[in-house]
């Protein structure tokens, strides 16, 4: 886990990601695995000593239901963080999308304080799209400014079109300009789209949309706003100051040890025998084994003869 944090270190774009590999590269996610790796040995300990001994050498035995669920509950929440940590590894890509002349490139310029996209009154100015780096509010954004949708005739318009088109497909969200003084939403967006209304210093857009002027800058702090919450959907309730994973290898091994976990939990309901449960706790073991190292025969004894008198 820590080597994989030095390289998430280096590959770390913003001031959040870069914080998040050091605290795994300090051994705080490590930590973490092996209090799992710890309790699920204690459930495993009584089980496989149950299977090993004869019945009169042993007390009644009562599956510790608590600590499997407490179990289940840490890899769930870990398994939660990935969503963060990949949106603050990898980022987000938005594009700027609307009709020509709606603002797009002075939104563009605007987000990223200078100029890079020319700002013409000619209609099919941008014919290719222009992209740049930024952050919000910590989350590496690739910015793209598009070519004006419409019907044209030229031809190297029609390309840029049609990029711009691929673009927005490809989206992680999508920021649909409409110019306040001339339209009004004439169609359905999916939900990845924001749609703004631009130059509402020149007119009011509908009660309750969302309004910018690129040229004033009113609304710009509503409409990052509301970039950052849709980015966050989902993860909402995710702590960003505690330990998250950005490791896809890390978050399939999780998911393997959650899903053999539950199929240890639904065997205990349906009473199937002793050694069927072993056998889902061992499958966990092995994938967090795959994560802090190798879970070894000797992790399980000294589990079983630190915590049992067995052998009388």
């Amino acid at each position: 886990t820590q080597a994989e944090a030095v390289h998430e270190l280096v590959e770390a774009q913003s001031p959040v990601a870069r914080a998040q590999a050091l605290a795994r590269l300090d051994g705080g996610l490590k930590e973490k695995l092996n209090g799992m790796k710890n309790v699920l040995l204690a459930l495993l300990a009584p089980v496989e000593v149950q299977l090993d001994y004869s019945e009169d050498e042993l007390d009644e035995f009562v599956f510790p239901d608590e600590l499997l669920d407490s179990l289940l509950n840490d890899l769930g929440r870990l398994l939660q963080s990935y969503a963060i940590g990949t949106l603050y590894k990898s980022g987000a890509r938005i594009v700027l999308a609307g009709a020509t002349n709606v603002g797009k490139s002075s939104l563009f310029n605007l987000l990223l304080k200078e100029e890079r996209s020319i700002v013409s009154p000619v209609r099919g100015t941008t014919r290719d799209y222009i992209e740049a780096d930024l952050l919000l509010e910590g989350i590496p954004i690739r910015l793209y400014d598009t070519a004006g949708l419409r019907e044209s005739g030229d031809e190297i318009e029609r390309e840029g079109i049609r990029r711009s088109e691929h673009l927005i497909g490809q989206a992680d969200l999508v920021i649909h300009l409409l110019d306040s003084t001339v339209e009004d939403v004439d169609r359905a967006f999916d939900g990845r789209t924001i749609v703004v209304y631009n130059k509402a210093d020149l007119r009011r857009p509908p009660e309750g949309a969302l309004a910018i002027s690129a040229a004033t800058g009113e609304g710009i702090g509503d409409l990052l706003s509301e970039v950052a919450r849709r980015l966050k959907r989902g993860v909402e309730g995710v702590d960003e100051s505690r330990i998250v994973i950005q490791s896809k290898r890390q978050a399939d091994a999780l998911l393997a040890a959650e899903a053999a976990l539950k199929g240890v939990k639904e065997d205990l309901q349906a009473a199937l025998p002793l050694d069927i449960v072993a056998v889902g706790l061992n499958e966990a073991l092995h994938h967090l084994g795959l994560i802090t190292g190798e879970v070894t025969p000797n992790d399980i004894l000294e589990s079983i003869f630190s915590n049992f008198c067995v052998g009388k």
